[in-house]
């Protein structure tokens, strides 16, 4: 029989003991395989905000990339609603091999509070148990809670040793945004990408949205996944958190702002057929060229498929490429975002993102004469809307 295990966690962000817990499990000989699965909408932590699903699967996948008995999985970010092991477990069970098993692999902790699971029973029905010995618990004390959860559930509970290791995701995100050493406390993939995407600098930010906000915007991730490249999608999830952040500085609402970042490229990827007929029914012709369409196409994208119907939002969308003479702070705010968010690298970049915490305008006029430049050295000709935009920009500012 195969013995397959499942890990999984919210990995908010996955640090070593991740890592170390699954090598130890794999390495104790009791399993053969071993799932990792980040989790979608944890349902202990629906009152806190947890980073976007394509974050927390990219780290996961850069951890484990080197160990070939891992299977990274992101089924349970799929799944609508919050993410229940039950539920879990019943979908993973008829995908795996035929004459498998399922073991649910944890810190041995988790004995503490089992009985407060969503339908313990019914789980430990279904899948043993595959707990870590680690430091900080009474090993004698674990020894009684399994014994109690053997007579009272009929569960099936076997234990490996795991080297202790004192790291939290929470305190992690605190180091990063305190400006603490940090890196030693993650695998060094993981360190990498969280530097370059850098979105664990917004934690101060996250922690002031209305949680509500929050979940219609991971919501909107769900949707969008299919229409993205996975590296689009992490420039749009950028963009969207720095959005959050201008948009708390300026005075702009968090829903608009924080949606307008999102979805602002959903159109982005699509085949060019495609994405030219939405264009085409924007009503403006000026914004067929191949490298603008996805603008005007994404507008029409939001309205048709997504519901959008804030015009603001919309209006934004269309214009966030170009530029435009008439743009809300919104559309200044999205405008500027998509040019600065944390894993872009051009010159003259860390005025426009200095700027554009103090001044939108000035920011705007800095980042428009950076691309014109840059379409200059290119022998590319600006679009009459970013003229326009200049040349508004420039008699405001003066």
């Amino acid at each position: 029989m195969k013995r397959v295990g499942l890990c999984g966690g919210t990995f908010d962000p996955l640090h070593n003991g991740h890592v170390a817990l699954v090598k130890a499990a794999v390495d104790s000989g009791q399993i053969d395989q071993c799932f990792v699965m980040p989790a979608g909408r944890p349902p202990h932590k629906q009152h806190q905000i947890v980073s976007p699903a394509a974050y927390r699967l990219a780290m996961v996948e850069k951890a484990f990339a080197h160990m070939p008995a891992v299977v990274v999985s992101d089924m349970e970010i799929h799944q609508k609603g919050r993410s229940y092991t039950l539920d879990t477990v019943k979908r993973l069970l008829p995908k795996l091999e035929p004459d498998s098993e399922l073991v649910l692999i944890y810190g041995s902790d988790i004995l503490i509070d089992l009985e407060q699971w969503h339908q313990p029973q019914d789980i430990l029905n279904l899948c043993p148990l595959l707990l870590a010995r680690r430091g900080g618990y009474d090993p004698l004390q674990m020894d009684r809670l399994a014994d109690k959860m053997r007579q009272k559930f009929k569960a099936r509970i076997d234990f490996f040793d795991c080297p202790e290791l004192d790291v939290s995701s929470h305190a992690i995100r605190d180091d990063i945004t305190r400006k603490k050493p940090w890196r030693h406390q993650v695998p060094e993939a993981v360190g990498r990408f969280i530097e370059y995407h850098g979105f664990y600098q917004y934690a101060g930010d996250l922690d002031r949205i209305e949680p509500a906000i929050w979940h219609q915007l991971l919501d909107y991730e769900t949707r969008i996944w299919p229409l993205f490249t996975r590296k689009r999608l992490l420039h749009s999830l950028n963009v969207m958190l720095a959005c959050l952040h201008l948009a708390m500085i300026h005075k702009v609402p968090l829903e608009k702002a924080g949606l307008a970042g999102l979805i602002h490229d959903c159109a982005k990827c699509l085949p060019r057929k495609e994405q030219m007929e939405l264009a085409k029914k924007s009503g403006d012709d000026s914004m067929l060229e191949q490298d603008l369409a996805h603008a005007p196409a994404g507008m029409v994208l939001a309205r048709e498929q997504l519901n959008v119907t804030d015009e603001d939002v919309l209006r934004a969308i269309f214009c966030h490429t170009t530029g435009c003479p008439e743009m809300s702070p919104l559309a200044m705010i999205l405008f500027l975002c998509d040019k600065i968010e944390p894993s872009r690298h051009y010159e003259r970049l860390q005025p426009i993102r200095d700027l554009a915490e103090k001044d939108l305008r000035q920011a705007m006029l800095l980042c428009v004469e950076e691309i014109n430049l840059f379409l200059v050295r290119s022998k590319l000709a600006p679009h009459p809307y970013t003229l326009q935009l200049v040349a508004k920009l420039q008699s405001e500012t003066q």
